[in-house]
């Protein structure tokens, strides 16, 4: 997730990999890729689409977003990402940097929220597993929290910075596995799920309630 989200969103939709070189220029008089029947940026465009939509057969950011979009509160998450897309991509064909860059800045805050909802859901559905005295699935729970919580670390906000920073997501880590048996102390990992979940909500203006 990680590794999707950062090549997602500030790499290919970076300005330094759409713009690179004279990859603006070439795109503006329609300079195709040698032997291909695309310009360098609309190649770099088509590679973020597929890391959401194409990455691991779709299973990934593809399948979150359609989590996520299921809750009623966040039922435009898939059209805005995938409408962003689209009208991105037909920007650059029509040399409209703006309209792109602001389709990119759609795409950012909406991956963004896909994460923050999905931990969310898992650390409080770990905490109710617990509550259950269901150990496999709230250890599941749990490490989907885990990660989803490393992908915000690569997020962007669309001003090249994080919504959390490598030092908040490793304090959050660290927090997790803070107890006396580390990730499988489920008694004190009980006490600070939602303050957690809380946290994770505030920074995106949310609450836990929309999505669990």
């Amino acid at each position: 997730g990680a590794c999707l989200m950062d090549q997602i969103c500030n790499n290919y939709l970076s300005t330094y990999v759409l713009d690179a070189g004279t990859n603006k220029d070439d795109n503006t008089n329609k300079v195709l890729v040698s032997g291909k029947n695309y310009t360098a940026m609309e190649h770099a465009w088509d590679e973020a689409y597929g890391y959401v939509y194409g990455a691991t057969g779709g299973l990934y950011w593809s399948s979150y977003i359609g989590q996520v979009d299921a809750d009623a509160d966040f039922s435009n998450v898939s059209d805005d990402i995938n409408l962003a897309f689209r009208k991105g991509r037909a920007a650059i064909v029509n040399n409209d940097y703006a309209t792109r860059d602001e389709q990119i800045g759609i795409i950012r805050n909406r991956l963004a929220l896909v994460a923050a909802v999905r931990a969310i859901y898992y650390l409080k559905e770990g905490e109710e597993k617990i509550g259950l005295g269901s150990a496999p699935p709230a250890f599941h729970a749990l490490s989907q929290g885990y990660g989803l919580i490393i992908a915000l670390r690569y997020t962007n906000d669309n001003t090249n910075n994080p919504y959390f920073t490598n030092a908040e997501v490793a304090t959050m880590l660290s927090t997790l596995t803070a107890g006396a048996n580390g990730f499988w102390d489920l008694n004190y990992l009980n006490t600070i799920l939602d303050d957690m979940a809380q946290d994770i909500a505030a920074r995106f203006g949310i609450t836990v309630a929309q999505v669990y």
